[in-house]
């Protein structure tokens, strides 16, 4: 593995990764705003989507580019727990710091 090697025989690497579900400690009802990912300046396009349902059915693909400081998703909806699944294809670079979450809790 060459970390300065971002695709094989010419093609993208496809690399995914899912965050376990998020319920803050509690099955209260919350109401997401965004989801925000943490990540290098690249010329690459990040996938995200999320799940409200243990991973059983998604959301369509949400496309942040990560050229800029805005990369985030409108989290928007109710759950009692969500994940979410991030998927990125293109030959740059990517190193992600973190998913930063914003909601509202409902009692």
């Amino acid at each position: 593995i060459d970390p300065e090697v971002y695709a094989d025989n010419g093609a993208p690497i496809n690399f995914s990764v899912r965050t376990p579900p998020f319920d803050n400690g509690n099955l209260d009802r919350k109401n997401f705003i965004h989801a925000r990912l943490v990540t290098d300046i690249e010329a690459g396009t990040l996938l995200l989507r999320r799940t409200d349902d243990d991973y059983s059915t998604y959301s369509p693909y949400s496309r942040l580019p990560l050229s800029g400081y805005t990369n985030e998703q409108l989290a928007d909806g109710q759950a009692r727990r969500r994940a979410w699944e991030a998927r990125y294809t293109s030959t740059t670079a990517l190193r992600v710091e973190a998913l930063e979450i914003e909601f509202n809790q409902n009692k």
